[in-house]
């Protein structure tokens, strides 16, 4: 299904998709320069630019459905990476008695997720109203305020 251009809906989360996406390529950045987490930063790259290219085509819907499922796989992968760093780990997340970098750390492999996941939730409504010619979204439209 290819679809493209404004929706209602789709225009009524025009700045929340922007902010996803400036703090997206923010996470991004953090990966390569203090985790030196290449790959996962490159992957994550990859999803966001579809995003963007979804943003810069008038929020075109074929490239927000591949932007929110990549932002769900990889929103799922980074989950359960840091939840197994968590669980793994002999020291507690933050701690005033850890270096920074270790405190930083925490934050980025927390933010991943954070950022990634609700992008997945927000291209699945837009890809619902659109399946659904663009009825009523108001329920999802109070969902999503919550989330974001």
């Amino acid at each position: 299904m290819s679809f493209g251009g404004y929706s209602s809906y789709a225009k009524s989360r025009q700045y929340t998709i922007f902010a996803l996406l400036i703090l997206q390529t923010v996470v991004i950045l953090c990966r390569w320069v203090f985790l030196l987490d290449i790959l996962g930063g490159f992957i994550m790259a990859i999803a966001t630019g579809f995003g963007w290219y979804a943003y810069k085509e008038e929020l075109n819907g074929t490239f927000l459905c591949y932007w929110g499922l990549m932002c769900f796989i990889n929103g799922i992968f980074d989950l359960v990476k840091f939840i197994d760093f968590w669980v793994h780990s002999p020291f507690p997340l933050f701690s005033s008695n850890m270096p920074f970098s270790s405190n930083l750390r925490s934050v980025i492999l927390i933010l991943v997720p954070i950022v990634t996941l609700p992008a997945a939730l927000i291209a699945w409504y837009i890809y619902k109203d659109a399946e659904s010619g663009g009825h009523d979204m108001t329920w999802h439209s109070n969902c999503v305020s919550c989330v974001t």
